[in-house]
């Protein structure tokens, strides 16, 4: 990497790092709730986000389930009715 590049992904870097920096001091000094408030509320909200992504991936299983019977079902018909014609043609 050449010296010009190297001092644009620091120059790049350290700004990233200020600003990231300057966001959290930022959302310290104005949070609207004490320390303990945002703690309990985080909690709640990650305990619902947790409720919802595990009836979303309930829900997903049922109709997965439900779509691989439907399949299985079409097979299953499709092997009966290849075996039926070919019993036809043996026949004849």
């Amino acid at each position: 990497m050449s010296e010009e590049k190297s001092t644009q992904v620091t120059t790049i870097i350290s700004a990233f790092a200020v600003g990231a920096l300057v966001g959290a001091a930022t959302a310290v000094l104005f949070a609207p709730r004490a320390g303990k408030e945002t703690r309990l509320l985080l909690a709640q909200k990650t305990g619902d986000i947790r409720e919802k992504v595990s009836e979303a991936l309930s829900e997903a299983k049922d109709a997965l389930s439900q779509k691989k019977a439907e399949i299985m079902a079409a097979v299953e018909a499709c092997r009966k009715k290849s075996c039926d014609e070919s019993e036809e043609d043996t026949v004849v």
